[in-house]
């Protein structure tokens, strides 16, 4: 072989070992082109999220894709006409020509304020959540209005708020409660207790009479609420009194009558009633008692009386005198 046919061989190899070597390249370059920018057919889906919604669409179409509105929403943060999602998100790889999906914001709700007065807090509260309120702010006081009925709102009715608004409501708690001491109306007659518990602004109550050494008769030795008690204008007051005195010639027939408490019984309080033919009934002992323990009673047995013993309010034994 002569040299100028060796030296046009070399060149052949030389020509072919650089075509190899630049297709390598080239091939590497697309490669790397793909991994950092994947298939040139697909796009990156842009940050649309917080824009004003023309900025969004004309971000849409100048990547090469389609803006479609999914639905409106009330939002407290973003204002009127703001994007507040998308899907696909953004970064994600779409072809050309897709939709992007969007929710716009229609800002804070806003509604003329509605007349709350008289309305009871629930109603009030209710008709506040239909606007988008949850829990306004409530304070109370006493008044005319009904207890439990809104008195004032702030914002008043009819002005233009949104549910960004403080709204205040003023609850009545009814008309303030006159209270009062007791007066003591222990040491006088019935008769006299009845004018001076009434001319104290307070109705008179139960009246017990009960046989007390050393009471007079008609005459009140004790009262409920106690003197000196805070108590309610127009309570009614318990009086305990002592036994009227029979008319004389007509003595009274008097009977033993004995009730044991059952023995597994605990504290109890023991009320007895004596009821007679015409119906009256008088208290004749009202205490405690524990169990085991016996209480010992005269009961006037004329007109033959029925005498009944209560444990706590339940009827324990009756006896016909």
């Amino acid at each position: 072989m002569t040299m100028r046919s060796k030296v046009k061989r070399l060149a052949g190899y030389v020509v072919l070992l650089g075509a190899v070597v630049l297709a390598g390249i080239a091939s590497g370059l697309i490669v790397m082109q793909i991994a950092l920018h994947g298939d040139r057919s697909e796009i990156n889906v842009p940050s649309i999220e917080g824009d004003e919604v023309v900025n969004a669409l004309e971000k849409i179409t100048r990547a090469g894709l389609n803006l479609k509105v999914t639905s409106l929403e009330y939002d407290d943060e973003k204002p009127r006409n703001t994007i507040l999602r998308q899907a696909p998100i953004p970064g994600s790889l779409i072809r050309p020509g897709r939709d992007v999906h969007v929710v716009i914001s229609r800002g804070p709700r806003e509604f003329d304020m509605p007349d709350l007065r008289e309305l009871s807090i629930r109603q009030a509260t209710n008709l506040l959540q239909e606007k988008g309120i949850s829990i306004p702010a409530v304070s109370k006081a006493h008044s005319e209005v009904d207890e439990g009925r809104v008195i004032s709102q702030f914002p008043p009715a009819g002005v233009h708020v949104s549910d960004l608004g403080q709204v205040e409501l003023l609850v009545s708690l009814g008309m303030e409660q006159k209270v009062d001491v007791m007066p003591d109306f222990t040491g006088i007659s019935i008769g006299q207790a009845k004018k001076d518990i009434a001319k104290a602004g307070f109705a008179v109550g139960k009246i017990i009479y009960e046989n007390r050494p050393g009471v007079a008769a008609n005459t009140v030795f004790s009262q409920n609420p106690p003197r000196g008690m805070p108590t309610p204008e127009g309570a009614d007051i318990e009086l305990s009194v002592g036994q009227p005195d029979r008319v004389l010639g007509n003595p009274a027939t008097y009977s033993l009558y004995r009730f044991t408490l059952p023995a597994n019984a605990g504290p109890s309080a023991v009320k007895v009633v004596r009821e007679g033919k015409d119906g009256k009934k008088q208290d004749i002992f009202n205490g405690a008692s524990k169990g085991g323990e016996s209480i010992s009673l005269m009961v006037d047995s004329d007109g033959a009386p029925v005498v009944r013993v209560y444990l706590n309010e339940k009827l324990a034994e009756q006896k016909q005198f």
